[in-house]
């Protein structure tokens, strides 16, 4: 049996001291705990990677009930002895380091959002675990190209410490 959350806060903490080390703040750990078909996807926050992931698993009850996608051909080789099956359930445990994003005011709106909406996400797909960088929205006066090159840039900080990402959505 793995150490699920020794890797999970390991690799938390080693994304974020790339990050910090490449000039972002991170502000927040979240855990992500996501169901395929139904509504009880678990959410939580923390100050530290531990918290994050103790705070997800303590909101979890016997009332809760996970559908995780498995398909037949990773089922069979989990059988077989080709595929770790804690795999199977640990993917869908997802990990994300917050960091803080330019502010952006849209000419709609008397406030201020993230320019970006950008996500730094652990992946856990025990053996190629990886991260995920994405940006969820641009906002003016940043365009799609700042949005690319910023997501670009994470990544490669996250490369330069052995970790593996790779360029998700940018919007």
């Amino acid at each position: 049996m793995t150490d699920f959350r020794g890797e999970f806060v390991d690799q938390l903490q080693t994304g974020a001291e790339a990050l910090e080390d490449a000039g972002y703040e991170v502000i927040a750990y979240q855990t992500e705990i996501l169901s395929g078909a139904t509504a009880e996807d678990v959410i939580e926050n923390g100050e530290t990677p531990e918290e994050a992931l103790d705070n997800a698993l303590s909101t979890m009850s016997s009332e809760e009930r996970f559908f995780f996608y498995i398909g037949g051909d990773e089922l069979q080789e989990a059988i077989t002895g080709d595929k770790d099956p804690e795999s199977l359930v640990y993917r869908n445990v997802k990990g994300l380091v917050e960091i803080d994003d330019p502010a952006a005011q849209p000419e709609w709106s008397d406030e201020e959002y993230s320019a970006f909406g950008t996500a730094v996400r652990y992946v856990p797909e025990h053996p190629d675990d990886h991260w995920e960088v994405s940006t969820a929205e641009t906002i003016d006066p940043y365009d799609f190209e700042d949005a690319r090159e910023r997501v670009q840039d994470i990544v490669d900080a996250l490369e330069e410490y052995g970790l593996e990402a790779e360029v998700g959505s940018v919007n």
